[in-house]
């Protein structure tokens, strides 16, 4: 074994398979390619219909598939991920949706990102094109709108025509890439499971700028999106997802600001879900109707149990 390969960090690198084998395997086929060496791919299946295990060794024997009997969701599904990598002495944690394709250099780059002590991250995340639309940008990481009371993808549809050069430093990384010290990921207890899907990369990266960490986007490192391949397979948006957005959006502000800040979003978001009602009634979209105003009200009532680290 080279020196070089001796030096680079250990990236336990975590995937969510759920109902999505194909995609999956795109994304494990393109990893095989990196110039990196010393990583393991780690699959959590969520309880999928069918056991992919056996199609995944098939064609790559070395990734890891632990199979999960109930579906944890995308926050604690990783968190199973994340647990491997502790158990198991990884340096680094990248967790990575299914539904990417990344780039032969992209892990290399953010991992000498990681280590450039001038830079001085903690976690960071490449810029995210679409994969339809390779030059159209789906996320350089996240921004959190206090007047809006809502999270969102930076420059989301936005073509790429050279303007991103310099590292970004965002409200929040995206879970859909995120590479982060497994250390720091541990004492952060990962991500909250509460959450199960959505806001739950927007509250672990709260949390840690809150205590001091640097967050970064890397632009020279890239990887590309499906964008909601993994969630969404009919491309019609399911009840469910309406009810963990308007939920989740109301935990995470509810969790993570306080004084007037908290007061004005938590007001903001229950006049936007009341308007989001009447116009989902009068379109007759009553399912979603039902599920916005279940996700209000479990919102409201969300009390955690953990730290503010």
């Amino acid at each position: 074994m080279s020196s070089h390969v001796l030096n680079e960090p250990s990236v336990c690198i975590v995937l969510i398979n759920w109902n999505q084998l194909n995609l999956t395997l795109d994304c494990l086929d393109s990893l095989k390619r990196i110039h990196y060496t010393n990583f393991k791919v780690v699959v959590v299946d969520n309880n999928s219909k069918e056991d992919p295990t056996k199609q995944i060794k098939a064609s790559f024997p070395d990734t890891v598939v632990l199979r999960q009997m109930e579906n944890l969701g995308f926050a604690e599904g990783n968190n199973v991920g994340f647990r491997y990598a502790y158990e198991h002495d990884f340096e680094l944690v990248l967790a990575l949706n299914n539904d990417t394709i990344v780039s032969e250099s992209f892990l290399k780059i953010l991992v000498d990102a990681l280590r450039d002590n001038n830079k001085n991250y903690t976690a960071i995340s490449p810029k995210i094109y679409f994969k339809h639309d390779p030059k159209m940008i789906w996320a350089l990481g996240g921004k959190v709108s206090i007047a809006k009371a809502k999270g969102y993808s930076y420059q989301r549809k936005v073509m790429d025509k050279g303007q991103f050069e310099k590292d970004i430093k965002p409200d929040y990384l995206t879970g859909c890439c995120l590479l982060i010290k497994a250390d720091v990921l541990k004492a952060f207890e990962g991500f909250n499971k509460d959450y199960f899907a959505y806001y739950e990369d927007t509250d672990l990266s709260y949390r840690l700028t809150r205590a001091g960490h640097q967050l970064g986007i890397v632009q020279e490192s890239v990887i590309w999106h499906v964008a909601g391949g993994s969630s969404r397979p009919n491309k019609r948006k399911p009840p469910f997802l309406t009810y963990l957005g308007t939920r989740n959006r109301l935990m995470f502000f509810r969790t993570n600001m306080s004084g007037f800040k908290k007061i004005y979003t938590v007001s903001y978001i229950g006049l936007d879900t009341f308007t989001s009602f009447i116009f989902l009634m009068l379109t007759l979209q009553l399912r979603h109707a039902k599920e916005l105003l279940r996700g209000l009200l479990d919102g409201l009532k969300y009390q955690t149990n953990r730290g503010s680290r």
